[in-house]
């Protein structure tokens, strides 16, 4: 099982992402409750859980969009066709590649 990558950084960056400095610690809080929750069931289902949140720093929302794992609600990107709000970017899908291949031995 993969868990979500966490987009939040530590503090926000308003305007640059359209959420108050004061919520994104609770977003953040928020995706890594839902990613202990994705832990929980993967331990009582016997499978392993392999973690994106490693390697997220500097690859936040309040990055610019060529650096950033995951895009904002408003995405920012030059082709809006593959830019998908909370969804990777090919950055972050390279990441989560990266991480599946390497937990497998390759």
């Amino acid at each position: 099982m993969v868990n979500y990558m966490n987009p939040f950084p530590t503090a926000g960056c308003y305007p640059y992402i359209q959420f108050a400095n004061e919520d994104i610690p609770w977003l953040r809080a928020k995706v890594n409750e839902m990613d202990a929750m994705l832990a929980r069931v993967a331990a009582s289902k016997h499978v392993g859980l392999l973690n994106t949140n490693t390697g997220m720093t500097g690859h936040d929302l309040c990055q610019l969009p060529t650096r950033q794992y995951v895009t904002a609600v408003l995405p920012l990107s030059s082709d809006p066709l593959i830019a998908v709000p909370f969804h990777p970017t090919q950055l972050g899908a390279n990441h989560q590649a990266a991480t599946i291949v390497a937990a497998l031995g390759g």
